[in-house]
């Protein structure tokens, strides 16, 4: 009920999952290596933000992709490997 009625007035959440990361309206509190989400996109959204009309008041908490560097995917596989041997 009082969403709804805030919402009567302007406020209304701020989209953020599958959406291209903004500063201006999202908070990135991680960064997330995958190859199937394009870089920079939001993954995750931990808390939901919300805008009155056009003014944000409080900002979108996401987790946004990024791509895997070369050492991450160095370190990955030699974890793998150490993994691997131990068996």
């Amino acid at each position: 009920q009082l969403l709804t009625a805030l919402s009567n007035h302007g406020l209304i959440p701020i989209e953020a999952v599958g959406k291209t990361f903004d500063p201006y309206r999202h908070e990135a509190l991680m960064a997330v290596a995958s190859d199937e989400i394009p870089e920079g996109e939001v993954m995750e959204e931990f808390r939901r933000g919300y805008m009155l009309h056009t003014r944000v008041q409080r900002a979108s908490q996401v987790v946004v992709s990024h791509r895997a560097t070369i050492e991450e995917v160095s370190k990955e596989l030699n974890d793998k490997d150490t993994t691997d041997e131990a068996e």
